[in-house]
């Protein structure tokens, strides 16, 4: 029996054996004649409602030949694991999700089975991506190739429109310096080395993942005012736990920060230790990951901005990550200042690296890589202005050195208490004095543990905000569940 029909035998199986772990209202777990809809539905769908998600239950390597515009690889496996369904739950409980499988509609039909008994609002597209060929509507392909002996795995973003309105202001570029270079840099009267360690992606196609972290890692030392915080995060989160993720195929930071920003954050490399592997499942994290996350408090992108615009953002913001275009050549670079022959077009853009500074007298950026420290200048490389697209376009996530945790997600019943936790949060300045909490109901409380009971089923967002004796503030939000028994 091959590894597709032991997946979905299990699945049909499971089915009918395993409870929800959120309500349904309606009571059963058929598949309906509503439930499906045709291909030409699911395109006007697509064109106005933007509530739509679609998941694409085939395998990667199916998925990333050709798939619908916009959908996002969910393979069967991935719902059959427990805690990747409360990510989904997370991401996209309030949106209706469209199914579509291959040339076995029975995956789809389990597939939509698993949604809705997890309280999703889901429907199956009639024929699979064959019935959308067959119509001959548009689909795209994924392709993610490596440099030569070296990993790569950058989906650029020009295909997508990103929204650019988290934009955050910064000095004007006659205030910055000629030459800046977090490595070496002053900051609050200390002067240190505020980047962490160049790490090694290996021969999987996680660059994304590892600039992702890699700037936000230098973040979060700026913002402690300690260049010897060095956080390290976990790139295997990105690879295992997000429902969307590329994995090892690709994908871009602008989608593991927006993911962040809905889930909490990133948790810690000893919590989930990299393995240059998609196929590792998201349960295999520890299980008190969710007091090891450390949260975002902002992100967004800069399609082609001015040069100095990207100094500026360096200087006064800290490292951000910038997509570039490699070439065969790239992976034989051993110092100086890069500079590659020929044409570079946008279409080439297959790689996501950390900008840490530049020199005016060198015409060039300085960029941290993920080839591992023996790579290029320990890890590092210098590049020309404008070369490779390194310019075309920047993504950035902030921090704050209060960190609110909430836990959760929380289950409960109604007129049940449920007894919320803040306790994991902390400050690194100072202590936390105050815990506010909006419980998703139209109530608040406060309190570092405090108790509440809902009227009513549901799922509701619960924020803490927590502050610190500096008045410094730190935000999250978690999910409570509310049945009816």
């Amino acid at each position: 029996m091959n590894k597709r029909v032991a997946i979905l035998c299990v699945a049909v199986a499971l089915i009918f054996i395993l409870p929800s772990t959120a309500v349904r209202n309606g009571g059963g777990y058929g598949t309906k004649n509503t439930d499906i809809i045709s291909p030409e539905t699911v395109k006007r769908e697509i064109l106005y409602e933007p509530d739509i998600a679609l998941f694409d239950v085939r395998n990667i390597e199916e998925y990333n030949r050709g798939h619908v515009p916009g959908a996002v690889s969910v393979p069967l496996s991935k719902l059959l694991c427990g805690s990747c369904i409360g990510g989904l739950l997370n991401d996209y409980g309030d949106r209706h999700v469209i199914v579509y499988c291959g040339d076995n509609e029975m995956e789809g039909k389990v597939a939509l089975n698993i949604l809705s008994r997890n309280g999703i609002d889901a429907s199956l597209m009639e024929g699979g991506i064959d019935a959308w060929k067959a119509r001959n509507l548009a689909v795209e392909s994924t392709s993610c190739p490596a440099g030569e002996g070296y990993g790569t795995g950058c989906i650029p973003l020009d295909s997508y429109d990103i929204d650019e309105e988290n934009s955050i202001m910064v000095g004007t570029p006659a205030d910055i310096p000629v030459r800046w270079d977090w490595r070496y840099a002053t900051y609050r009267n200390k002067t240190g080395d505020w980047t962490t360690p160049v790490k090694n992606q290996g021969g999987c196609g996680s660059c994304w993942d590892f600039a992702a972290m890699g700037a936000l890692e230098a973040i979060i030392n700026i913002r402690s005012e300690n260049p010897n915080t060095d956080v390290d995060l976990s790139e295997q989160y990105f690879l295992s736990c997000p429902a969307g993720s590329g994995g090892c195929s690709g994908w871009n930071a602008y989608w593991v920060y927006s993911w962040m920003s809905r889930n909490g954050g990133a948790i810690t490399e000893s919590c989930f230790p990299y393995e240059a592997n998609d196929g590792i499942p998201c349960s295999d994290k520890c299980s008190d990951w969710q007091n090891k996350l450390y949260p975002i408090t902002a992100y967004g992108s800069m399609r082609d901005p001015e040069r100095d615009e990207i100094k500026s953002m360096v200087v006064e913001f800290g490292p951000v990550v910038a997509e570039m275009a490699v070439y065969g050549d790239f992976g034989s670079y051993t110092g100086g200042v890069y500079e590659h022959p020929g044409d570079e077009p946008t279409g080439d853009i297959n790689h996501q690296v950390v900008i840490v500074g530049y020199d005016d007298s060198q015409q060039c950026w300085i960029v941290k890589n993920s080839w591992g420290p023996s790579w290029g200048e320990n890890g590092y490389f210098r590049i020309a202005y404008g070369d490779c697209q390194i310019e075309h376009d920047i993504v950035y996530a902030d921090f704050s050195p209060v960190i609110a945790r909430v836990g959760g997600p929380y289950f409960g019943s109604i007129g049940g208490p449920i007894q919320f936790d803040g306790s994991q949060s902390y400050s690194y300045f100072s202590q936390i004095v105050s815990y506010s909490w909006d419980f998703g109901d139209g109530t608040t409380g406060s309190g570092e543990k405090p108790s509440h009971t809902y009227s009513e089923e549901g799922k509701f967002t619960v924020r803490l905000t927590v502050t610190d004796e500096d008045g410094k503030q730190g935000a999250c939000k978690t999910y409570v569940y509310i049945d009816n028994t």
